[in-house]
């Protein structure tokens, strides 16, 4: 009687999956509603304030770019981001108009593109290798640390993942069928990729490389070169982007940037070579766990000893294709990966599909062969990555760290108007949170801090403020006594508010 229904042959060919993603679908939506205040959540901020823009003017006023300004500004005083490519913005401002302008709205973003990731590593794992495979290492993905807190994290490196992956893939279905049909279908997954994020890039000279080496076909360097093309057609595409956007092909300060994450231009204060993989190992075994990167280091040493018997099968090209991917953006831009632990999420996939293939490659050492015995230690293995750092990431997904700037900038928006001005005594506060207060607040903001009254009251004589902002644990206590004396007092949180301001 099922056999009438291919729907339900479908969902139990693969209720693994099905099971799976549901799992990883409730575990990604605890705190999806927590304001922006956590570790790296200016990232949530900073990209929900630029999709709040697409909404504020429409995509064509803005040109489809992403407009940094807070409150409402005319399109000549628009400041525009040309840092990254500006799908990400553009995807949540959709979410926006659907949902509403919220944190969950721009969390299910993210947390759909981690969907697809763990559906695509499924995929990729059982093309490659087989279904227990497949649904291990879409397990280990799930519970990874650095998928439970930053999969639902709106920024370019979480939903770049899947595009990528499945630039991946079609590559190898090209690879195997190199038609046209098959290489325009790639082409249209990496424009996905190259859209999103710069590793979007990475892929192609990858590509480039490893069909140069294995395929059999009697044009190969032309068809391996289309794909440099691609990526350099996608970069002058950027570039003619950023020329609208800003009348300068490098506008908006995107090669400095560039150089100062490459470690050219700038190294960080304690940034030595040591110092920086020191760092990368301890992110690796934080956010991946030591016990699967035993495992990953089992397929490591199997892969080495494979190439070294010339035994170079598809399943060590993908590894090897996923594991230089993984390690290619911290390498190449490593003033950004000392900086930001998130960006070791390009070894995800690397780390899930060797440990996977690891476990079960030492399992077949052991002779471990029946079904019971396979499943149990599996289950002891997905317990121990969950338990190793669950303490950490219980602590992740608690952080506040902005939680007294977001009562603070809630307040300035709920007692300001749009075009009031507001002054917050503290350069540290517009060193480290500033971009918390330009979503929260969404109004004019100047910071500075005056160092005498004498100061203050120049600072006052230029600008008419609304409200001034002063925090006495940081402020010099006569700046703080000179307001109280003639102003209104209101306190929020550990800050002091002062109203009506002449």
């Amino acid at each position: 009687m099922i056999h009438q229904y291919p729907l339900l042959i479908l969902v139990r060919k693969h209720i693994a999956l099905i099971l799976i993603l549901t799992f990883a679908a409730f575990l990604l939506s605890s705190n999806i509603n927590k304001p922006f205040i956590g570790h790296h959540d200016w990232n949530g901020a900073w990209y929900s304030n630029q999709a709040r823009n697409f909404i504020k003017y429409g995509y064509l006023k803005t040109k489809f770019g992403a407009v940094m300004n807070n409150d409402i500004v005319s399109a000549q005083d628009f400041r525009f981001f040309t840092h990254y490519p500006p799908l990400l913005p553009i995807f949540i401002s959709l979410s926006f108009k659907i949902f509403g302008i919220s944190e969950s709205a721009a969390r299910v973003i993210p947390l759909i593109f981690t969907l697809g990731t763990i559906l695509l590593m499924y995929i990729i794992s059982l093309k490659f290798f087989n279904r227990r495979i497949a649904i291990l290492s879409s397990l280990l993905t799930t519970i990874f640390p650095i998928t439970i807190y930053f999969g639902k994290m709106p920024v370019q490196e979480v939903i770049v993942i899947a595009p990528i992956l499945l630039s991946v893939l079609r590559y190898f279905i090209f690879f195997e069928k190199p038609s046209r049909k098959n290489l325009l279908i790639l082409f249209l997954s990496l424009t996905f990729s190259h859209l999103i994020n710069w590793p979007g890039y990475y892929v192609t000279p990858l590509f480039f490389i490893h069909f140069l080496i294995f395929s059999k076909t009697s044009h190969k360097f032309t068809q391996a070169t289309s794909f440099i093309l691609f990526s350099v057609l996608m970069f002058f595409f950027h570039l003619s982007h950023t020329f609208l956007l800003t009348g300068e092909l490098f506008g908006g300060g995107i090669l400095d940037v560039a150089l100062y994450r490459l470690n050219l231009k700038e190294s960080l204060v304690d940034f030595t070579l040591q110092n920086f993989l020191t760092l990368q190992a301890r992110w690796l075994a934080v956010y991946f766990t030591t016990s699967a990167l035993f495992f990953s280091l089992v397929t490591v040493i199997w892969i080495f000893l494979k190439i070294k018997s010339k035994a170079i099968s598809k399943k060590i090209q993908l590894l090897i294709l996923l594991g230089v991917f993984g390690f290619t953006h911290n390498a190449v831009f490593r003033n950004m990966a000392f900086i930001h632990d998130y960006m070791i999420i390009y070894l995800l996939p690397f780390v899930a599909i060797s440990s996977s293939f690891g476990f079960f490659l030492l399992l077949d050492k052991l002779k471990i062969y029946s079904a019971k015995p396979i499943l149990m230690l599996a289950s002891l293995f997905l317990i121990l990555v969950t338990v190793e750092r669950h303490k950490f990431t219980l602590a992740l997904l608690s952080s506040a760290r902005a939680s007294d700037i977001y009562v603070l900038s809630k307040y300035i928006n709920n007692n300001t108007e749009s075009g009031e001005k507001t002054l917050i005594l503290s350069n540290i506060i517009k060193e480290h949170f500033e971009v918390f207060v330009y979503f929260y607040a969404d109004r004019q903001i100047d910071f500075e801090t005056p160092q005498s009254n004498v100061e203050l009251s120049k600072i006052l004589s230029l600008y008419k403020y609304k409200l001034i902002v002063a925090d006495p644990a940081r402020d010099t206590p006569s700046v703080v006594n000179y307001l109280k004396e003639n102003r209104t007092e209101t306190s929020v949180d550990k800050f002091l508010i002062y109203k009506n301001v002449q």
